[in-house]
């Protein structure tokens, strides 16, 4: 009667895997009888039963694809071991039943210490696993947190720099002011000052208007008493005239009288 093929768990994959990776390590590619040898207890332990030829020949297929011994060679292998766990024969003596029943039970506690080594075996490499993620991602982040520190020393630096660029700024602010401060005064000094120009410019003009304007009068006035003394010349030079021909006239007689 044919076995009844069970589901494999991911589980079981795990360590049949393991089992695999292990014995591959420890025996050539020529010595499959050997290497199945050592298998088929360790598959025994971890299904819980013996596979199949077919079975079998899947497992190396999935497992251990460079190995493609016979189905004979497997079929003597999974026989071998059979005959390792078969029950004793009536007509073996009792001595030799107890060893051979001994040598069964020493055969089935290896296999299944084999097997839960395997197990931890593939714990151990799933553990090893793990850790070897997570020191990469620890070197991730110390990578990260290296990097971060440089940018974030670069950043303090470059604020460094930025302060004392600032400072010069406030300086140079602080100096403009003083400049601007020290124009403005300047600017309200020439201002009142033009202011007090503009003011005495103004009070000049006006004096100046008011002498022009006195000027002018005082020279109406004298215009009008150099017309009133060149009129009197006039008439005196009339009268300076009538009496010169005055005088000559009397002249004239004296002179006629003396003759």
């Amino acid at each position: 009667m044919p076995r009844r093929r069970t589901p494999i768990s991911d589980a079981q994959a795990r360590e049949i895997a393991v089992a695999c990776n292990s014995l591959e390590a420890a025996h050539s590619r020529r010595e499959n009888r050997p290497f199945l040898d050592a298998l088929v207890p360790q598959l025994h332990h971890i299904l819980g039963r013996l596979p199949s030829v077919s079975e079998t020949r899947m497992l190396l297929a999935a497992h251990s694809p460079s190995r493609g011994p016979s189905g004979d060679t497997i079929n003597a292998a999974l026989r071998g071991y059979e005959r390792q766990l078969a029950p004793v024969g009536a007509d073996d003596s009792a001595l030799d039943g107890r060893a051979r029943a001994a040598d069964s039970s020493a055969a089935t506690a290896a296999a299944q210490l084999t097997g839960k080594v395997h197990g931890l075996q593939a714990l151990v490499e799933e553990l090893k696993a793990e850790l070897r993620d997570e020191r990469a991602t620890a070197s991730r982040h110390r990578d990260r947190c290296a990097a971060a520190n440089e940018r974030c020393a670069q950043l303090q630096t470059l604020c460094e720099e930025r302060e004392r660029e600032l400072i010069r700024v406030m300086q140079h602010l602080g100096e403009l002011r003083n400049r601007v401060e020290a124009l403005e005064a300047k600017i309200d000094a020439g201002t009142q000052a033009l202011n007090r120009a503009m003011t005495e410019m103004e009070a000049a003009r006006r004096r100046s208007i008011i002498e022009i304007d006195n000027a002018r009068s005082e020279g109406r006035v004298w215009k009008q008493q150099y017309e009133s003394a060149a009129a009197d010349v006039a008439q005196l030079r009339s009268v300076l005239g009538e009496l010169t021909s005055l005088r000559s006239a009397v002249l004239d007689a004296i002179n006629r009288r003396a003759q």
